[in-house]
């Protein structure tokens, strides 16, 4: 589980409780990627909309969605991040937090990576203030942004299809850039297609580092 979060307060005059858990995806294994995101299998929980919390409890979401280039490379890599951040729209409210994978990395195995550790921030933007495990009062305006961890891979990142990598390309989870430097994978960005002659060179020039 990598977040769970509490906001108690009032609202026009009624009390409200918003609850939040988020769990992270998971690693790679020696068969497929690690699934990108997952609900709590001992909650039966599903992933509420955005827009049903924003009319019940005063947040506003400003940005819900997959962080790219946080995943644990490998063969089979790992879940990447999520980010979500939304802003307090009530009077006073008190926050409750307790969020995991910010010190120690989710770890890859058998020459997979790791992947990038979680991060939340009170009011991103402005004070940039991090927080892990804690209970403070929130005030109007307030802005919180979680980064979930990305989950480790499974094997060496130069074993992965070339047209895997593409496909995280397309989809936005990974960088051009990362790309080349995690996989050793040259992508064509005008044409989006890999160029398999460059990989391949690439890959050697890696391996014989």
């Amino acid at each position: 589980l990598d977040h769970v979060l509490n906001i108690g307060g009032y609202r026009k005059g009624k009390p409200f409780i918003l609850i939040e858990t988020i769990w992270g995806g998971w690693g790679g294994t020696s068969q497929h990627d690690g699934n990108d995101f997952c609900t709590p299998p001992f909650l039966n929980g599903g992933n509420q909309p955005c827009e049903a919390n924003e009319e019940l409890e005063p947040i506003m979401y400003n940005q819900y969605g997959y962080l790219p280039d946080r995943e644990g490379a490998g063969k089979y890599r790992g879940s990447v991040a999520l980010v979500r951040e939304w802003k307090f729209t009530g009077d006073e409210a008190v926050l409750q937090l307790r969020t995991d994978r910010q010190k120690y990395e989710t770890y890859g195995l058998y020459g997979g990576k790791n992947g990038a550790p979680s991060e939340s921030f009170i009011n991103p933007d402005t004070e940039n203030r991090p927080i892990g495990k804690i209970t403070m009062n929130l005030k109007k305006g307030d802005v919180y942004r979680l980064i979930t961890a990305g989950a480790g891979g499974w094997g060496d990142p130069l074993e992965r299809d070339p047209e895997l990598v593409l496909k995280d390309v397309r989809d936005e989870k990974v960088s051009v850039k990362r790309a080349r430097e995690a996989y050793g994978v040259i992508i064509n960005e005008a044409a989006m297609e890999v160029n398999i002659a460059g990989t391949e060179k690439l890959r050697k020039q890696i391996e014989g580092k």
